[in-house]
């Protein structure tokens, strides 16, 4: 009877565990691919299996037969469909069952892929009693025994020290309990081999992974793609760790050049430190630079305290990186909000890190509390492609998050940078900066109760927040919520608390969509929600926007006559206008405007039925651009405190007269009109309603 060779979801057999090899190449070890050797201890000669998987050129690795000449690939490992993600390859020397990783469709000679083990090495029955258990003969101590020759016998250590001065055969996978004793979180298997790993032990100076023993072998922690900070000797109780976390970090890069990827795990704890750089401190030739995620075990619960007072506390340089969940604080003592010239977080993209093709975030920045900092708590020097979400900078001595793209000479700008859900809490300057940058965007971005005049500032091009939420200082004086400077810059929707000013546009190209302003109690009346007196061709849109219970100008006009480019569109709701609180426009220097400039929003209609209008300053009034015959609308003219202020109707399509007479200080008017079709003239007329009513 023949046998099936492929299984019903159409893999064949050998793609899900391959036959036993002989020997796998040793953890960082590159060997030349001819000839009989000795590999990781074992001699093997001509026809013998082996894995090979720590390759310089990584597209190098997979099983080999070997050869007096050049290896060739086996013949279960050299097509498309011998190998999937997840394939099992058992060792014969070391007893271990590696288990390979890797995305897309295997491709012999091209595809990387990343070696785990799957699989460690079981003690038999007469070694158990090195794990403190009574031998007893059950089906899992004879299933051992029955593995016993395929397998080393795996034993056990206490400390570094005694692995150091180990004579154990090469071959042998020894268990450490301790760096220093049982459960300092040094724990792990280590493969004792005779290869020159002399390279590698010098990137891993707190011998965490690669330990040198007195007999000339080596020592190598087996699986290392996740590191632990405890491996390096980093005291999470609060003693100085410096030396031992710099390290940690640095051989992160180290592993990520090799298996493309390295997790760091602070562990939960107190770690103090004096500064720290997450940067490549030298990628091997051959190899590039791995994504390396450095994280805590949450805000709460993982806690990092810089105590340098002129240094900034944690600074990367190198692109690929993840900071996520912990907290970054200062000891109050050598360093504080007010005590020290260092940032809290600093990303610097000054060296040009990005390739043009690069289109996943270089830097992230996840779930981060950073606080109490003498200068800003996140500062980003140019910028490129910086993702943070969740991150909170409170109290600290200037900006809660600072990305300056003039930095490095400005001869680099920040580009494409990401916020999603981040706070800037009391800081001492500005919550939120940009300068010279492109393209940022800011989604849900809380600016609450910060020390400077602008709760949100930006000079960046098209700088975009969406939905922020903006509180001002209580007493605080000349508040502005949202300034923006930069070109195509805008805000959409979001709520601003307490600002005298709301939002200030002083740029080219900017807009403003339906956002939300109240005083909520602060104390004191909003002066203008949008001030675009400054500004030039803009876009404000208020329909929708709440503006009950103010005493406000809504839109303070430029001081130049509007052109086609510039568009107040909508009004506010009807709440606002029944209690006549509003102001709409602000004239502030012999203004000429239209009215609704390109219709209420998506129907070709003048806007609201009433319009404010604060006189600061003569007013040259021209016509709408656009009306539904039979619509009515009403304009209401308020002098201020000066007075004298006149008012001009200017178009052949008004049907209507302006009195300036009794117009003092403080007076108030208003005309009434309805569009009126004349067939004669073929076009809508604006046909005063009744007389105007006198100042008063």
């Amino acid at each position: 009877m023949t046998s099936s060779t492929t299984s019903r979801l159409g893999k064949s057999p050998e793609e899900a565990v391959k036959a036993p090899c002989v020997v796998e190449t040793a953890i960082g070890v590159n060997i030349n691919l001819t000839g009989e050797q000795t590999v990781n201890g074992v001699a093997v000669v001509a026809g013998d299996r082996v894995f090979v998987k720590d390759q310089t050129i990584a597209s190098e690795n997979g099983i080999y037969n070997v050869s007096t000449t050049a290896w060739t690939r086996a013949k279960d490992w050299n097509k498309a469909n011998d190998v999937v993600s997840g394939t099992l390859i058992p060792s014969a020397q070391s007893g271990i069952v590696w288990m390979v990783e890797f995305t897309g469709t295997f491709v012999p000679g091209v595809t990387e892929f990343t070696a785990k083990v799957a699989i460690g090495v079981e003690a038999n029955a007469a070694n158990i009693t090195d794990y403190g258990a009574t031998p007893t003969q059950s089906v899992e101590d004879s299933l051992a025994e029955n593995r016993a020759d395929i397998a080393k016998s795996l034993r056990t250590v206490d400390t570094l020290a005694e692995l150091k001065a180990s004579t154990a055969a090469v071959g042998t996978t020894l268990y450490v309990k301790g760096r220093t004793a049982d459960g300092d979180g040094y724990a792990g298997n280590f493969f004792i081999t005779s290869a020159d790993l002399s390279a590698q032990a010098a990137l891993d100076p707190q011998e965490a992974c690669f330990v040198t023993l007195a007999n000339g072998n080596y020592a190598v922690r087996t699986n290392v793609t996740t590191l632990y900070s405890g491996w390096f000797g980093v005291d999470l109780d609060g003693a100085p760790s410096t030396t031992e976390l710099q390290a940690a970090i640095d051989f992160s890069f180290f592993i990520a050049s090799r298996y493309r990827r390295a997790e760091l795990e602070l562990g939960a704890g107190k770690i103090t430190f004096s500064s720290l750089t997450v940067s490549n401190p030298g990628t091997e030739t051959g190899k590039t630079q791995g994504r390396v995620w450095i994280k805590g075990a949450g805000q709460i619960n993982t806690e990092l305290v810089c105590t340098s007072a002129t240094d900034d506390a944690i600074k990367l340089t190198s692109g690929r990186c993840k900071l996520t969940d912990f907290s970054l604080t200062s000891d109050g003592v050598n360093r504080s909000k007010t005590i020290g010239t260092g940032n809290g977080i600093v990303v610097d993209a000054s060296g040009g890190v990005l390739p043009d093709t690069v289109s996943v975030a270089e830097f992230e920045l996840e779930n981060l509390q950073v606080q109490q900092q003498p200068v800003d708590g996140c500062y980003f020097v140019n910028p490129e492609l910086v993702r943070t979400s969740g991150v909170v900078c409170s109290n600290n001595g200037s900006d809660g998050f600072n990305y300056d793209g003039a930095n490095g000479g400005g001869t680099v700008l920040g580009i494409s940078d990401y916020s999603v859900n981040c706070r800037a809490i009391q800081n001492g300057g500005r919550g939120l900066t940009v300068t010279q940058t492109s393209e940022c965007t800011f989604v849900n971005f809380q600016a609450l109760e910060n020390d400077a005049v602008q709760q949100v500032f930006s000079n960046g091009r098209n700088t975009v927040l969406i939905n922020p939420d903006v509180e001002a200082k209580f007493g605080a004086s000349n508040d502005i919520g949202i300034e923006l400077a930069g070109r195509g810059s805008g805000v959409l929707s979001g709520l601003l608390v307490g600002c005298r000013t709301g939002i200030k546009l002083t740029g080219n190209g900017q807009w403003v969509t339906r956002p939300h302003f109240t005083n909520a109690g602060i104390g004191f009346a909003m002066n203008q929600a949008v001030d675009t007196s400054s500004a030039t061709n803009y876009r404000v849109e208020l329909a929708d926007s709440d503006m009950s219970s103010q005493n406000v100008t809504a839109v303070l006009l430029p001081r130049a006559v509007h052109s086609g480019g510039t568009q107040i569109v909508g009004q506010y709701s009807e709440s606002c206008i029944d209690v006549g609180k509003v102001e709409t426009f602000a004239v502030t220097s012999n203004t000429s405007f239209n009215f609704g400039d390109s219709g209420q929003a998506g129907s070709g209609v003048i806007g609201s039925r009433v319009y404010y209008v604060d006189l600061q300053s003569n007013a040259v009034i021209q016509v709408p651009l656009t009306a539904r015959t039979g619509q009515e609308f009403e304009i209401v003219f308020k002098q201020d405190g000066t007075g004298g202020r006149v008012v001009t109707l200017v178009g052949t399509d008004w049907i209507a007269s302006f009195d300036n007479t009794g117009n003092v200080a403080g007076a108030r008017t208003s005309l009434r009109f309805r569009a009126i079709f004349d067939s004669a003239l073929g076009k809508v007329l604006y046909v005063q309603i009744g007389s105007q009513l006198p100042y008063v």
